[in-house]
C-alpha cells in the first residue's frame, strides 16, 4: 500500500497492508506527504479495528488475577493497597477459585 493507493480497509489483506505501510512511514516528518498518509492510514486502521475486533466487557476479578500473574504478585503484595486479606470482602477474588 502506498500514498496513491489509499482506500477503505475492507479485507484482512487491506488491514495488514495498512499496518505494514504505517510501520514503513511511522517516523515521517511533520508536514510531509508521508505524514499526511500516516494520519489517514491510522484513521482507517483504527476504524477497521473498532468495527471488527470485539474485546467484550472485561471481568474485574479476571483483570486483577491477570495483572497479578503478569507482575508476579501474590495477595500479600496488595495489602498496602487493599488492606489485610481478612479485611477484603471476598479474599477469594485474588486468591483464585
Amino acid at each position: 500500500m502506498n500514498a496513491t493507493a489509499i482506500h477503505p480497509i475492507r479485507t484482512e489483506d487491506d488491514y495488514r497492508a495498512g499496518l505494514a505501510r504505517i510501520r514503513e512511514i511511522f517516523h515521517a516528518l511533520d508536514d510531509s506527504p508521508e505524514a499526511d498518509e500516516l494520519e489517514v492510514l491510522t484513521i482507517l486502521v483504527l476504524d477497521h479495528e473498532r468495527r471488527t475486533i470485539s474485546l467484550g466487557p472485561s471481568d474485574p476479578v479476571e483483570a486483577i488475577r491477570f495483572t497479578m500473574d503478569r507482575l508476579n504478585l501474590r495477595p500479600r503484595d496488595l495489602i498496602p493497597y487493599l488492606g489485610s486479606v481478612p479485611e477484603w470482602p471476598k479474599s477469594s477474588v485474588v486468591a483464585g477459585p
